[in-house]
């Protein structure tokens, strides 16, 4: 029944138990597992040649809590582990957190970071306040105003060794989701890919595709407009051994009203140019958040 306490009474509903994920997330293949993670807990693994759902993956108890209060949080597990080209490592975390109404500026996602010298830079999308956020989700009123939906952009952050942060926006045009050539991970990186939002007339929706050049502060990018809706861009390299930015952009491109998904690639130097190959979805893919490119 909804507001009832849960079964055994309120010391049960004060030290519940921490619900499995839902695995809503993104997928990530690590040492030769297919996983989806999550945000608060393990994720589930799959069989990658037909997606059959093998069960919840502990990871062999690599990221287990400790203490009882850790115990009784569960195991939260980042859905975005980090892998470390250089080192043959994959990288995660677990944290519980909150809403922190007095935090300055939000990120929600991060692109990527590496050292440079004695600092450590780092790109990410930057939203003004997670309070502001939060106030327009749950008001809903963007739906009606997207005026008032925080749009969060791209910016360099430099951390030095004596702690002094610098900081600057790469460009203005908003974006979500980043991600980088996965070779790069933990390297320097001189393009991030993104969902974007083309028009104002989109509202909050993510309607086009874009790479932004951090070292000119241009971006280059192709929008579907109003009625369609754009997943997280990857990059696939035209050459896996070659580190020259060349490639394609691989994207969902959904079209709202007809309900269809296309499978979308683009020219990863020229994506104002349109999609070189559409390839139409058999069935409508909905909305997702992240993915990854797998070789065969």
């Amino acid at each position: 029944m909804a507001g009832a306490n849960a079964a055994g009474g309120r010391p049960r509903t004060l030290l519940p138990r921490p619900a499995a994920s839902q695995a809503s997330t993104s997928v990530a293949m690590i040492d030769g597992r297919l996983l989806a993670p999550g945000k608060g807990d393990m994720p589930w693994e799959l069989e990658p040649g037909t997606l059959e759902t093998l069960g919840r993956c502990d990871l062999d108890r690599a990221p287990a809590p400790s203490g009882l209060l850790g115990r009784r949080l569960g195991s939260p597990y980042s859905a975005h582990p980090c892998w470390d080209p250089r080192t043959a490592e994959t990288w995660n975390f677990g944290c519980v957190f909150g809403p922190r109404p007095r935090d300055p500026w939000f990120p929600w996602h991060f692109a990527g970071a590496y050292d440079d010298g004695d600092d450590i830079v780092l790109d990410l999308a930057r939203f003004r306040c997670w309070t502001v956020m939060h106030e327009a989700i749950s008001s809903m009123g963007h739906l009606t105003d997207p005026s008032c939906f925080p749009v969060g952009r791209l910016r360099r952050y430099r951390v030095t060794a004596s702690g002094k942060v610098e900081d600057h926006q790469i460009n203005a045009l908003p974006m979500e989701r980043p991600t980088i050539d996965p070779r790069r991970s933990t390297t320097a990186h001189r393009n991030v890919y993104g969902a974007t939002i083309g028009t104002p007339a989109s509202g909050v929706t993510f309607t086009a595709v874009a790479r932004y050049d951090t070292e000119l502060g241009e971006a280059d990018a192709h929008d579907y407009g109003p009625g369609h809706l754009v997943s997280e861009p990857l990059l696939v390299p035209r050459d896996r051994k070659q580190f020259d930015e060349q490639g394609w952009l691989v994207a969902y491109e959904a079209r709202l009203t007809a309900g269809t998904t296309n499978i979308v690639a683009f020219d990863a130097q020229s994506v104002a140019d349109g999609p070189v190959c559409t390839l139409p979805a058999p069935e409508s893919l909905g909305f997702t958040f992240h993915g990854q490119w797998v070789h065969a």
